[in-house]
């Protein structure tokens, strides 16, 4: 589908969405929220992350036309006319904010989404480009593709349902979110290196060596891994720390099977995996769900509508598997 195509919804649909759809399933099991309450906040949850992956997505496109054309790399923008470029920035701009102000009573979540938005717009607008900005630049993307997210997430499963969870639980989501954002984005300017390079485009990424890159990396690793076990201690689903292990299990036989090269962020060979990523959008949403309908198995609907909407990652593992 063309209109799929536009909004890049193949880069964010699964890959960016999954990890926060986990941080609001540990909040499902934690809380002990029904059935009902759950797949509302499920469903209003997803469907109002969906403007801002195309806000996003199209505000780069536009903000990079020029880049993109020097370079000789494709953008989908290209094609488009004046009006139809402006109703792909412009609906889900005021879709978002219809949203906001629909969660208006719940401040810290309505702050928190649109602040999604805003932390793109400094990244990829002039004046500010905060892309071109070194450091600021790949924070900007972290909290804005992460960060912002998780806590906007958290904050309305706390604000709709009327729990609390300690503070300590919500900076250790904090620095797992940051953590993960920052190595995502590092893997893009790495990945788009030669690309901004001829489109004289200056990122954080150009300006890292390799031994640099591996001690960024490591540190960025360890603080991720420290904040999610905490996280997940906090909400006393030990099997997680099963799905962990089978976890690592599988990225053996990836290692093993076909040499695989295991990453922080940054690749030297195209066979490469992302640390921790498929564990995130795969392993760890799926067994939260399990066991969510184990305890109740209601659930299982939660489950199987998961499975139906999140199906790429889930095909590749079992395709890697099954494969000779």
């Amino acid at each position: 589908m063309k209109l799929v195509t536009y909004i890049r919804a193949s880069e964010w649909w699964e890959y960016k969405f999954t990890p926060v759809l986990m941080v609001v399933y540990l909040l499902f099991i934690q809380l002990d929220l029904s059935f009902p309450t759950s797949c509302w906040l499920f469903i209003f949850i997803l469907l109002s992350l969906v403007p801002g992956g195309i806000f996003v997505s199209v505000l780069n496109d536009l903000t990079d036309l020029k880049m993109d054309e020097k370079a000789g790399k494709v953008n989908r923008m290209q094609k488009l006319g004046r009006l139809k470029r402006s109703i792909f920035l412009l609906l889900p701009f005021i879709v978002g904010l219809g949203i906001s102000w629909y969660i208006r009573t719940e401040p810290l979540a309505m702050f928190s989404y649109l602040l999604c938005g805003f932390s793109f717009v400094l990244y990829s607008v002039k004046p500010f480009r905060l892309k071109e900005k070194g450091i600021w630049g790949i924070l900007a993307d972290a909290f804005g593709s992460q960060v912002f997210p998780s806590l906007y997430a958290t904050f309305l499963v706390l604000g709709s349902t009327g729990h609390e969870i300690s503070n300590t639980q919500i900076i250790l989501i904090v620095i797992w979110a940051a953590c993960f954002g920052l190595r995502g984005i590092l893997w893009h300017q790495f990945h788009d290196l030669e690309n901004d390079i001829k489109s004289g485009i200056s990122t954080f990424a150009q300006n890292l060596s390799d031994r640099k890159s591996t001690i960024a990396g490591y540190v960025l690793m360890t603080f991720e891994i420290i904040a999610l076990a905490g996280i997940t201690m906090f909400s006393g689903q030990y099997w997680c720390f099963i799905s962990l292990f089978l976890y690592w299990g599988y990225l053996l036989m990836r290692r093993w099977k076909f040499y695989t090269e295991i990453i922080p962020f940054r690749y030297t060979r195209p066979d490469y995996c992302l640390f921790m990523n498929e564990y995130y959008q795969i392993f760890l949403p799926v067994t939260l769900l399990i066991l969510l309908s184990v305890h109740q198995p209601i659930f299982s609907i939660l489950l199987l509508t998961h499975l139906l909407l999140f199906p790429v990652g889930i095909l590749q593992i079992g395709k890697m598997i099954l494969s000779k």
